[in-house]
């Protein structure tokens, strides 16, 4: 949380996330700060999580002001990617909401 506290400091801005790889993430929006935990414990390549969590968080964020759903979204992404060596699949919606309702038993 401290470092997204340090870069509003130096930045202004009105919403951002980053991301703490395998220590999850930290969105702010509408001086909010929400944690969102990372959603896998083996990654196999780690390789382009940062990457998919940005694609993703940032599309969430066009829709949704809530930063649980941001974090989670992006976070979600990012364990996708990571369960596979060397790209090799890469995110799409099917995969993502398949991989949404396997989590959370849907």
């Amino acid at each position: 949380m401290w470092t997204i506290l340090k870069l509003k400091k130096k930045i202004k801005f009105q919403s951002g996330s980053i991301t703490h790889g395998k220590y999850g993430s930290y969105s702010y929006i509408n001086k909010k700060i929400f944690f969102s935990p990372a959603l896998t414990k083996k990654p196999i390549d780690t390789l382009g999580a940062g990457d998919a969590y940005f694609v993703i968080s940032a599309i969430v964020s066009i829709f949704s002001k809530k930063p649980e759903e941001i974090g989670f979204m992006g976070n979600a992404a990012g364990a996708f990617v990571v369960n596979y060596l060397g790209h090799q699949k890469y995110i799409t919606k099917e995969f993502l909401l398949n991989y949404l309702k396997t989590f959370l038993n849907i």
